[in-house]
């Protein structure tokens, strides 16, 4: 004959150790949108509700993460975060990444006018890509040193060249571009003509205007040249 007999045994079911591998971040250049959600891998056991992802400034205190998703240009640092559950115990992990500036540019620059007279107004028409910020327009006499540029528009008579700058800012590099015109002398609608006798020969004066209320210019033509 036997009998039976039971005996209780403790068992003990410690928490499991998360881990998390392969943050991956999309390469990002700026452009107004924030980063696509990093890619990473958790173990099997682990539920998405447990998943945190928080982001913070490059170097910054890790007070500053936040779950908001960068959108400007510069470096930053990603923390996957598994929380503290039952059955598992937490676990982080941060990679770092960079969004880059966007690349401004200037694919052209034009004048308004083909030909821009004396007193005529004008513009520099500016193409621009990647850039909402000011477009600084300077200007300088012709092959003068780049000292003298200045934000005045010209209007005498003469030969420029215009600067087209976009500056580098937060989140877009800078670009430079420079265009020559010229300002021409306007011809009086009217030709105003002298005639003056001098002995046996007899001048003409045509005015042609340079500027307005200042100078002008003189041609004379012998009308009697060649005569007996």
């Amino acid at each position: 004959n036997f009998s039976l007999s039971a005996d209780e045994v403790t068992v003990s079911i410690t928490k499991a150790q998360p881990t998390i591998s392969d943050i991956n971040v999309e390469p990002k250049t700026y452009d107004g949108n924030a980063i696509n959600a990093p890619m990473y891998t958790v173990d099997m056991f682990v539920t998405n509700a447990d998943v945190v992802v928080e982001y913070k400034v490059k170097g910054a205190d890790d007070s500053a993460y936040t779950t908001t998703a960068p959108t400007d240009a510069g470096e930053y640092t990603v923390r996957v975060k598994i929380s503290d559950s039952t059955n598992y115990n937490g676990a982080t992990k941060t990679a770092d990444f960079t969004i880059e500036k966007a690349t401004a540019s200037i694919p052209s620059v034009a004048m308004s006018a083909n030909s821009i007279v004396y007193g005529d107004s004008y513009e520099v028409m500016v193409e621009k890509e990647n850039y909402d910020g000011e477009v600084i327009i300077e200007y300088k006499a012709k092959n003068a040193d780049d000292a003298t540029y200045e934000m005045i528009k010209p209007v005498t008579v003469g030969e420029y060249t215009a600067r087209v700058t976009l500056q580098e800012g937060a989140n877009n590099t800078g670009d430079v571009e420079t265009i020559d015109f010229t300002i021409n002398a306007k011809v009086l609608d009217d030709l105003y003509e002298i005639a003056i006798e001098n002995g046996d020969s007899e001048f003409t004066f045509s005015l042609e205007e340079i500027e307005s209320g200042l100078s002008v210019r003189i041609t004379f033509e012998d009308s009697s040249a060649g005569a007996d």
